[in-house]
Formats: C-alpha cells, structure tokens, sequence
C-alpha cells in the first residue's frame, strides 16, 4: 500500500449473514448493537452488502465472527473440535521430541 491510499475492506450480505449467525444474533439485535434499524440489517443482508463507510462499525461488533479477518480468506482450523486441534497438537509435539502430553475429556473448561 502507497502513502495516501487505504485499505478497503467489504462484508458481503453473505458474510454479514454467517457471522451474525455465528454470533448467534438475531437481526434485531444486531441492529441494536450498531444503532441501526432492523430493515438496515436485512437490507445489507439481502442486497450487496455493509455500505463501505459501516465496515469499521460492522468489524467492531462482530469482527471475531467474520471468517478470515480482512482478507476474506476462511479460518482453515474453524472446522475442527477443540479436543481434535488438541489431540493433533499432542502428536506433533511427540514428533518433535518434546514430552508426551496427554488431554483428556475431563480438562475441559
């Protein structure tokens, strides 16, 4: 990026939708979060998505619920369970000749 230009960052209606579900918001109460109307919610849902100038308000409220951060690109690890990451990290650290680390259903939170 060239001195004088910035970034442009879109949320398509589609992703708008997947991460409010994440979010597990309905769009009601979405809205509410960013001082919206509901019809806005589902105008950016249905038609082309968050107008430019609400990206920042958008990634504020659900940014941790938006696949891929600012590329777009989807989280490749979304797709599995904590005790199945925890499991492949256990076997890769005994590969690499650490300790062996066991976990077990009973660790959890």
């Amino acid at each position: 990026m060239t001195a004088g230009t910035q970034a442009t960052f879109t949320i398509t209606g589609r992703d708008l939708a997947a991460a409010r579900a994440r979010a597990r918001l309905t769009q009601r109460e979405l809205a509410d979060l960013l001082k919206h109307s509901e019809r806005a919610v589902q105008s950016w849902e249905l038609g082309n998505g968050v107008s430019p100038a609400k990206v920042p308000l958008v990634r504020a409220v659900l940014g941790g619920y938006l696949e891929g951060g600012e590329n777009g690109a989807a989280d490749p690890l979304s797709q599995y369970s904590d005790m199945a990451l925890l499991a492949e990290l256990a076997k890769r650290l005994a590969a690499a000749g650490s300790r062996p680390v066991t976990f077990t259903e009973s660790a959890k939170p």
